[in-house]
């Protein structure tokens, strides 16, 4: 079992108070899965505990542990870590649009 990662997308539903105003957004999500159809999975039902709905799921892949370069990567690390020990789903920094 891995630490996979993708960005997602994402539309907030009609009522949503944490992202009221904006059209959509956008996430770096990590979880432990065993596949990328299991990580999907997890998101997509993760997600939506947020009150948002799923439009696209981009680039997932196995998240690979090195040596962090950036403040970015090493937030993302830290991100790891914490699913790799105790489990779960971890998001990143939601980035809102309005156009």
């Amino acid at each position: 079992m891995g630490i996979w990662i993708a960005s997602v997308h994402a539309i907030p539903r009609n009522g949503n108070p944490d992202f009221a105003g904006a059209k959509g957004v956008v996430v770096n999500v990590l979880a432990q899965a065993d596949s990328a159809a299991s990580y999907r999975q997890q998101v997509e039902q993760a997600v939506s505990e947020y009150g948002l709905d799923v439009v696209e799921i981009e680039d997932i892949e196995e998240f690979a542990f090195a040596r962090p370069t950036t403040a970015d990567f090493e937030r993302l690390s830290a991100l790891a870590s914490t699913v790799e020990e105790e489990g779960g789903v971890e998001f990143d920094v939601f980035y809102t649009y309005d156009d």
